[in-house]
């Protein structure tokens, strides 16, 4: 699949809700999600030539936990690693919306 500025597609709660409680049940040890805040992830898709984000799963040996790393990509579906790169998003669980449907 060719990746593009429109790469992706929306889904609806019923389809978000299986997919997230899916891999809960399936992986009850492992982190629910990450919050990166919007001006974070504005400054690292907002980079010229910048047509997107790849989210890398990771672990800080340091901290002992699993994150994700997010790097911009350009039209040739390259990362960007000379540019931004983010990490140390804040972990659910930890921080999480417990009343969210997406939070088994």
């Amino acid at each position: 699949m060719p990746i593009d500025k429109h790469t992706g597609e929306f889904i609806d709660l019923t389809e978000a809700k299986e997919m997230t409680n899916a891999y809960q049940a399936a992986f009850p040890n492992e982190p629910k999600c990450f919050f990166f805040g919007s001006e974070k992830l504005q400054s690292v898709i907002g980079q010229d030539g910048c047509i997107g984000l790849r989210m890398y799963r990771g672990f800080d040996v340091v901290r002992n936990e699993q994150n994700v790393v997010i790097v911009g990509v350009d039209a040739n579906g390259n990362d960007m690693t000379n540019g931004l790169l983010l990490d140390k998003g804040v972990m659910c669980p930890q921080n999480c919306d417990m009343n969210s449907p997406l939070s088994n």
